[in-house]
Order: C-alpha cells, then sequence, then structure tokens
C-alpha cells in the first residue's frame, strides 16, 4: 500500500538505461497505487511508479534514512541535489505538488492527516503544511465566525454585496450559501465567492437606493457614470470629495498591491498561481506606454504552464538556442527576477503597474529578437514593442499629426492612382476604335457583264 513511503522521505532510484543512481525526495501520494509526485536534483515536480520493475519508472528504489549521506553497496555513483534541502525549500515544493495534483485529478482521496517527514527531523501535518494564512500584520487570533443556518429573509428583502469586488458591483443580489458563508449577525454575513471574500448586508427593497446612497459615500465612490478616474467598469479606486476638503478624500483602494499572504512558517510569499486570480488589470488614460497590455496575458500563460518567471527564464536558455554567455541572457535573467520577486515577495498587482509592463516588454523584446537567429538578434521595431511615447532621434512630433499626414497622403495617392488608370483605359479604347475589323471580307464585286451571264446579248 502507499503508506510505506512517507511525505518528505529521501530515496535513491536506478533506472534501466541509466548508469548512476538519482536521489528523489517523496512529495504526495498520486492517484494510482504505487506512484507518488516527486522531486528531482534538476527541481523538476512530476509523478512517478515507486513500486520498482515497473515498465515506465525506476527498476530499482532504496530508501535513505535520515542522516544518511550514501548507502552502501550501491556501487555506481549518485546524482545528488547540490545544496542541503531546508524544511522550508521541502515544504515549498510539497505546495507545488498539492498544486499539480488538485490540477490533474482533485484534492479527493487525500489524507490532510498523515504525516510530512521534514529535513530537520520535524513533522507535520499534510494539513498544516497546506494551510495558508492572508494576513495584512500580525495579531491575537480570533475565534472563527459561525457558518450558517441564515435566517430566512422577509418577502422584500435580500442579500445584497456591501462592497465592490472582483467581478461583483456594489448592490448587486447574493444568494447564500450555508456551506461556505460565514453568518456574522442578524443583517451582515460574508460570501465566498471566485476565490475572495465579500462583505453583505441584508437589506429591505423599500430602503434599497438611500442604502446604495450611502454605502457608496462610506467606500469613497462617485456615482455611476460621474467617474473621473480609476476603473470606470467597477468604479473602484475612484475618491469622493468631502465638504470640499482636499485632504479630506476617502480611504479608497490601493490597487497597485495586493493583499500580503504569509506561508506556514509566517514568511511573506505568494507563489504566481496564487497571484493570478487576484490580478486585476486598471485601464489609465495617461497610462505612460503605448500598445497593447501584455502583463496579464503573459502571466496567465505562465500558470497555465505550471511555471513561474525564473521557471520560464531557464526554459526560454534551453529552447531558443542562445549561449549561456550571452549579455542578452543576463539581461533577461534580470529582468525575470525582479518580475518574480515583485510578484512574489512584494505581492503587487502586476497588470496594473507601467512598471511591470515595461520590463515585461523588454523580456519580450529579447526573445523576439533572438527568435530564430539566436546567434544574430534582430531589435528592428524595438520603440514599437516597448511603447515608448518619446523618438530616439529627439524629436517631438505628436503621433496624431503623423497619422493625419500619412491619411492625407494615402488619399492623394489613391486618387492619382485612379487617374492614371482612367487615362489608360481611354488610351486602350482610342487604339480599339482605330484599329480594323480584321473579320470583315472584301467586295468581290457584282456578277454583270460575266462570262457565264446567260442574259448577255449578241449582236
Amino acid at each position: 500500500e502507499e503508506s510505506w513511503m512517507e511525505i518528505g522521505s529521501k530515496y535513491v532510484v536506478f533506472y534501466s538505461d541509466d548508469d548512476v543512481w538519482h536521489e528523489r525526495y517523496v512529495l504526495l501520494p498520486g492517484d494510482e497505487e504505487g506512484f507518488f509526485w516527486i522531486w528531482t536534483p534538476d527541481d523538476d515536480v512530476y509523478e512517478e511508479d515507486m513500486r520498482g520493475k515497473s515498465d515506465d519508472g525506476p527498476a530499482k528504489v532504496r530508501f535513505v534514512p535520515v542522516g544518511v549521506k550514501t548507502l552502501p553497496n550501491l556501487r555506481k555513483a549518485v546524482y545528488r541535489f547540490r545544496d542541503d534541502v531546508t524544511d522550508q525549500t521541502l515544504l515549498t515544493k510539497v505546495r507545488e505538488a498539492h498544486r499539480e495534483h488538485k490540477a490533474a485529478y482533485g484534492v479527493a482521496g487525500l489524507d490532510l492527516e498523515q504525516s510530512v517527514r521534514l529535513p530537520s527531523g520535524d513533522a507535520k501535518t499534510l494539513g498544516e503544511v497546506l494551510s495558508r494564512k492572508r494576513l495584512t500584520g500580525k495579531g491575537p487570533i480570533q475565534r472563527a465566525a459561525p457558518k450558517g443556518p441564515f435566517g430566512p429573509a422577509g418577502p422584500k428583502q435580500c442579500w445584497r454585496c456591501a462592497e465592490t469586488r472582483g467581478s461583483f458591483q456594489l448592490g448587486d443580489r447574493i444568494s447564500p450559501d450555508e456551506s461556505v458563508d460565514l453568518i456574522l449577525g442578524a443583517s451582515d454575513a460574508a460570501f465566498h465567492r471566485e476565490g475572495l471574500w465579500l462583505r453583505g448586508e441584508l437589506v429591505d427593497d423599500a430602503v434599497f437606493s438611500e442604502w446604495l446612497a450611502a454605502r457608496r459615500r462610506e467606500v469613497g465612490l462617485t456615482e455611476p457614470g460621474s467617474h473621473s478616474g480609476g476603473n470606470a467598469a467597477t468604479g473602484e479606486g475612484v475618491p469622493a470629495e468631502t465638504g470640499g476638503d482636499p485632504g479630506g478624500l476617502a480611504e479608497e483602494r490601493d490597487l497597485r498591491i495586493l493583499p500580503i499572504l504569509f506561508d506556514s512558517a509566517e514568511e511573506r510569499w505568494r507563489s504566481l498561481a496564487e497571484a493570478v486570480p487576484e490580478y486585476e488589470e486598471v485601464d489609465f488614460d495617461d497610462f505612460p506606454l503605448q500598445g497593447p497590455r501584455t502583463v496579464y496575458r503573459d502571466v496567465r500563460q505562465l500558470r497555465r504552464s505550471g511555471m513561474d518567471f525564473i521557471q520560464h527564464h531557464e526554459s526560454w536558455i534551453k529552447k531558443s538556442g542562445v549561449r549561456a554567455t550571452d549579455r542578452s541572457v543576463h539581461e533577461h535573467l534580470s529582468i525575470c527576477r525582479v518580475l518574480h520577486l515583485m510578484a512574489s515577495y512584494d505581492q503587487l498587482n502586476l497588470p496594473s503597474l507601467a512598471s511591470a509592463e515595461g520590463l515585461n516588454r523588454r523580456r519580450a523584446l529579447i526573445e523576439m529578437a533572438h527568435q530564430g537567429r539566436p546567434e544574430a538578434p534582430s531589435y528592428e521595431g524595438a520603440d514599437e514593442i516597448l511603447g515608448v511615447r518619446e523618438a530616439t532621434d529627439g524629436t517631438i512630433v505628436d503621433p496624431a499629426l503623423t497619422q493625419h499626414a500619412a491619411r492625407r497622403q494615402a488619399a492623394k495617392a489613391e486618387i492619382l492612382k485612379q487617374n492614371r488608370l482612367a487615362a489608360e483605359e481611354k488610351r486602350h479604347a482610342g487604339r480599339r476604335n482605330e484599329e480594323p475589323d480584321k473579320n470583315k471580307q472584301p467586295d468581290k464585286g457584282g456578277k454583270a457583264g460575266g462570262k457565264g451571264d446567260k442574259n448577255q446579248s449578241t449582236p
């Protein structure tokens, strides 16, 4: 049975088509008996048959006890982890394997009470390892709010969203789900939707307009249609002036950051897979870069591929054919490291940041320049890709003026083209009228006076 391999335990495996042993860490039981999610010295995480003597997996499997570096009688070299594995590193890999398992099979069948053996010798349950906390600061632990049952709403009452978040707007109707939602009071509740917690209130239909206006003033939103900035779709980030005091602006959500997420070791960390559902791309009229926004699309693509920016860099190096000593490789790595830290440690809302957009476009430019020509990159069109508004030669020309001139020149060129075609058509028509009809037979004259004329009289 599967319990013979404890999570966090180390093994060495031997493949029949190889000549060395390979170290492996067990991260999670797989979907079938004898299959486990494992971690390799190459930093790969995948599911493998660990029973030994299998057609698709290692032929030999040996357990390595804690504190033992080399097993006796292996008789061959061992491909090891370069650095000593710490508790935190192992826990991070266990969570990564759990995300992969969840994406492939769901979470049904996982025993959260099974033990996770750490390199230090300590042990935790799988449930403790997978638990995550969303915090903006550390404080005393509060008692959890009770889940349902929700009291029946009156005939002219309904639950309403008391805030704008995600795809939910302030004042939207919302139906309670007692299995996940929390009742906070007679008319207050917390609703879990689309991975977000929303505050809701039970509102009488007769006073809905007054309630909505009051809530808008409380959260600092103007009336719909009167936004002067921020996200026009949701109304977020739009301050309302209070009493004409420029300094008395209502508190608003900062679109540049996400709520801080700590892991079980109380350290700031958020994986890209955890960050993408929280991301929000907000359009600003004064956004400093031209062209389409790229960050949101690219992070979603990385999430679907199961990679972060650092892993994407390593994958690009292997597949692009660019030499490891090329200066572009060092620049690409630096950009990917900065984007990785912005997402994982700083926990910023990357799609709404011009700085992140600028870095991501530079990363994309490097990859496009080397595509198909790793030894001779071409940076043609760099200004258009980077979206810079200033010309590299120092000229100051309004793009609208350039577009206007181009349209006028195109219109003039089209007129000249049509005039030329009309003149050529007239010339061809004149030539056709001047040419004789080749099919017309010449006139041979009448038959009168001929030799065979029977009516000819004789003197």
